[in-house]
């Protein structure tokens, strides 16, 4: 094996710069545009993840935040993954070129894919788990309030220990990316190759190879992800270890897996970047063919995309807000008043049992009242008095007035003594 062709052409690789510079920037190219591209669908999944709901509630909830927060966190995935591709694609390259060179007749050939890909994975978590902490956060609609721009939630963050704020859930996250990227670039090589002995074109047999690896990989991890998503996408609270939030997830997902892989559906975790990445390995045998280089864009057909049922937008349902509003003023407020026929009602006398009286009623119950005070005595007393009860008693006036008998006799009286 020391003098093979293979070992040749990895020693050659070792010392020429430009062939390690090439998958590092491979990695970061593909890895920037696919997460631009994937976005709103992995925002998504994250929102299935966080609220357990359906993707039509996950979708109704961005419809409802508008366009303008559509994108709101892409900027730390999106140098994240741009950076994440660069490091994980350029090192795996170049510690598979050193495993191939320093474990000759050690370690089996077909391992050396995954073993590097392992080693990657961990040196990933290490440098990019803040990355995703500050993600997750942002992406959380429960945090809007609290921590609406990306300079608030680098403040809070920056304020608590490591282990919660920037490199919470560090466990799980190299766990899930050690294990993931060794699956990958484990499986990538052998699946290749087994297309391509189905006789099918090159970029063909990537492509597919490619898929069904990330599919794959995805499908065993997504459980990390989901736990990952948990527990970053809080910030303070109460500090829970990596298994108590395990067991607190299991159990609002009421232990059902299903409920667990909700969103696993539209998981495009490493799949869109590694499909337009080439391996050092996988550059020599699959080869894009000069079709796909040569083809031109303007043979296409231009077409015309029509959405059956669109969403309405906010204007729209203003305007028809405001058309019912009037329709309901014009329209009477009952047809069957209008219609209504007062001829079947039955005549009924109704009288008050305690009527309030008017002011004439008073008026006249005041003079009724005068009169009867008027004829009646003053008092029944007086009126059923008994003049027998009394006392006889002999009264003698005090200045008695003359009689006219009395007073000629007097003037008589005084005559007489005159003469």
């Amino acid at each position: 094996m020391a003098g093979s062709p293979d070992d040749k052409q990895d020693e050659e690789g070792l010392k020429d710069p430009m062939v390690r510079f090439h998958s590092f920037l491979h990695g970061g190219t593909s890895s920037l545009l696919s997460t631009f591209i994937v976005f709103p669908v992995y925002k998504i999944v994250f929102r299935q993840q966080i609220h357990n709901t359906p993707v039509y509630q996950a979708v109704g909830q961005l419809y409802k935040e508008g366009p303008a927060k559509l994108f709101r966190g892409v900027t730390p995935p999106l140098l994240m993954k741009t950076l994440n591709g660069t490091l994980l694609f350029g090192l795996q390259d170049t510690l598979l070129r050193q495993l191939s060179l320093s474990s000759q007749n050690v370690i089996s050939t077909s391992a050396l894919p995954a073993l590097a890909g392992f080693g990657a994975g961990m040196v990933e978590a290490v440098v990019f788990t803040p990355f995703e902490r500050v993600q997750n956060v942002l992406q959380n609609g429960q945090n809007d309030r609290q921590l609406p721009t990306l300079k608030s939630v680098l403040v809070r963050l920056k304020a608590q220990r490591l282990a919660l704020g920037y490199y919470r859930a560090l466990l799980p996250i190299t766990a899930r990316n050690a294990l993931g990227s060794s699956f990958y670039f484990g499986l990538k090589g052998p699946v290749c190759a087994a297309m391509e002995g189905q006789v099918l074109y090159p970029m063909v047999s990537s492509f597919i190879s490619g898929t069904l690896t990330s599919v794959a990989t995805s499908l065993i991890l997504y459980p990390l992800n989901v736990l990952v998503a948990n527990m970053q996408a809080e910030v303070g609270g109460e500090v829970k270890g990596v298994m108590a939030c395990w067991r607190m997830l299991w159990e609002s997902r009421q232990r059902s897996v299903a409920l667990l892989y909700r969103g696993d559906a539209f998981s495009y975790n490493r799949t869109c970047a590694p499909l337009l990445q080439k391996s050092s390995k996988m550059s020599t045998k699959c080869p894009i063919t000069k079709e796909v280089q040569q083809f031109k864009k303007e043979r296409l057909n231009s077409t015309e995309v029509v959405e059956k049922n669109p969403l309405p937008t906010t204007q729209v349902i203003e305007e028809e807000k405001i058309a019912m509003e009037e329709e309901t003023a014009k329209e009477p407020l009952n047809k069957e008043l209008e219609t209504f026929d007062p001829q079947v009602l039955k005549k009924t006398e109704v009288q008050e049992k305690n009527p309030l009286p008017t002011a004439d009623v008073i008026e006249e119950e005041k003079i009724a009242l005068e009169e009867k005070a008027a004829k009646e005595p003053l008092n029944e007393e007086l009126v059923q008095f008994k003049t027998s009860k009394l006392r006889k008693s002999i009264t003698k006036e005090s200045n008695h007035r003359p009689t006219a008998a009395e007073i000629e006799a007097e003037k008589k009286a005084m005559k007489e003594g005159k003469k």
